[in-house]
C-alpha cells in the first residue's frame, strides 16, 4: 500500500516539475512551446503566479528532490519481507 502511495507522490511530484519547467520556457523561450501550450495546458501555464526566475528554479529543485525521494521509498516498500534464517529444528 505505501509502495502505490510514494509512486503516486513521486509521479505528482514529477507532473509538477513539468509544470515548472514550462513556465520557465513559456518566459524566455516563448516561440519554442507555443505548438504545445493548448487547451488546459496554457490555462495552468498563464496562471502560474508572477515569482521571480529564482523562486522558480528553487520550486523546481525541491519537486526533483522529492519525486527522488518518493521514488526511493517506493522501492524500499515494494521490496519483499525476508524472514531470517533458522538453523534450528522446525516445530509443525
Amino acid at each position: 500500500m505505501f509502495a502505490v502511495l510514494f509512486q503516486n507522490f513521486a509521479l505528482w511530484c514529477g507532473l509538477a516539475a513539468v509544470v515548472v519547467i514550462l513556465v520557465l520556457l513559456e518566459r524566455y523561450a516563448a516561440s519554442f512551446v507555443s505548438p504545445i501550450m493548448i487547451g488546459i495546458i496554457a490555462r495552468i501555464v498563464h496562471g502560474a503566479p508572477a515569482y521571480e526566475t529564482d523562486t522558480w528554479v528553487l520550486i523546481l529543485i525541491i519537486l526533483a528532490y522529492l519525486a527522488w525521494t518518493f521514488s526511493k521509498l517506493r522501492r524500499r516498500f515494494s521490496r519483499k519481507e525476508m524472514r531470517p534464517y533458522d538453523s534450528g529444528p522446525r516445530a509443525f
